[in-house]
């Protein structure tokens, strides 16, 4: 149940970078060096896809010596709690409502099909009860690896774990569960259904998205989506609600320490990101360049 939670959580939050929202100049950086206008420690941005795959973590030496640096290591919630990882599990289950509530007929037949085809028959009555939300982003990580140490965020904390370095989450749980509860359970059963009719096109996204991210093009990921699903009040759940808790958390951690902040790397561009935030309160944020290994 562990590993099906964590594949859910990782998969929804991926769903930000394939999400379409507004174009601007290309990104082609993942990391920055940030600090404060009173000097003091330096601290860390990168920018993470939560998608598994071994060529995302072959990093060179200049990030993991960004990383050593640092104190602490913060990400949008914890991943190595196990206390946070049972307390995940009701967040993304829906209340007085299950799957076949929502869905009858063809639809049923094609959206068991699916589940079926993709998830293990231990975790079937799970998926009955989750949020279609949660339901489509578990089904989205069977499209990917399943090795939980080729996903950046997971990697940085477990590197945080076995350097005896605080592992700190810049978002309540519930919050960062809240993102899709605006729409109701129907609604997100429309997500689910499109996301399953589209199935090919899934996968060939998916891999437009890793290529981006290893090129550093945060904003041609976010370009490459034609679903036309997400509305402004899901953008500002998604992002920018979010992006002002993450930055208020981390200007107060480095206030106390360094830190090596890994987010997933929609959160630091546009208005909104950490990158612009952390500017317009005063810090120096400059991009530092490297490169990632080529994976034998």
């Amino acid at each position: 149940m562990k590993q099906f939670v964590f594949r859910g959580l990782l998969a929804c939050v991926m769903m930000s970078l394939i999400f379409s929202l507004h174009a601007q100049e290309p990104v082609r950086t993942l990391m920055y060096k940030v600090k404060s206008p009173q000097g003091g420690k330096t601290s860390y941005l990168f920018g993470t896809i939560h998608y598994s795959d071994p060529a995302l973590v072959s990093w060179d030496k200049n990030v993991r010596r960004a990383f050593k640096k640092c104190h602490t290591v913060a990400g949008e919630i914890s991943l190595v709690s196990l206390a946070d990882q049972m307390r995940m599990i009701p967040l993304m289950l829906m209340v007085d409502s299950t799957l076949n509530d929502l869905i009858s007929g063809e639809d049923s037949i094609k959206v068991w099909a699916a589940i079926k085809s993709t998830l293990d028959s231990s975790l079937w009555d799970l998926a009955a009860q989750m949020k279609p939300f949660f339901l489509m982003g578990a089904m989205a990580q069977s499209l990917g690896g399943t090795n939980m140490q080729n996903i950046p965020d997971m990697r940085f904390q477990t590197m945080a774990v076995e350097a005896g370095k605080p592992v700190v989450a810049l978002e309540e749980l519930k919050d960062h569960f809240a993102v899709a509860d605006y729409l109701s359970y129907r609604e997100q059963t429309v997500w689910l259904m499109d996301f399953i009719d589209n199935n090919e096109e899934n996968s060939t996204q998916l891999d437009k998205t890793r290529e981006y991210y290893l090129q550093g093009e945060i904003v041609r990921i976010l370009e490459s989506d034609e679903s036309g699903l997400v509305d402004l009040e899901f953008e500002e759940n998604l992002l920018h609600k979010r992006n002002r808790m993450m930055t208020d958390n981390l200007i107060t951690l480095m206030e106390q320490n360094s830190v090596f902040c890994a987010v997933g790397a929609a959160h630091l561009i546009f208005e909104t990101g950490l990158v612009a935030a952390l500017r317009a309160k005063g810090y120096i944020v400059k991009a530092v360049p490297f490169r990632f290994l080529p994976v034998n």
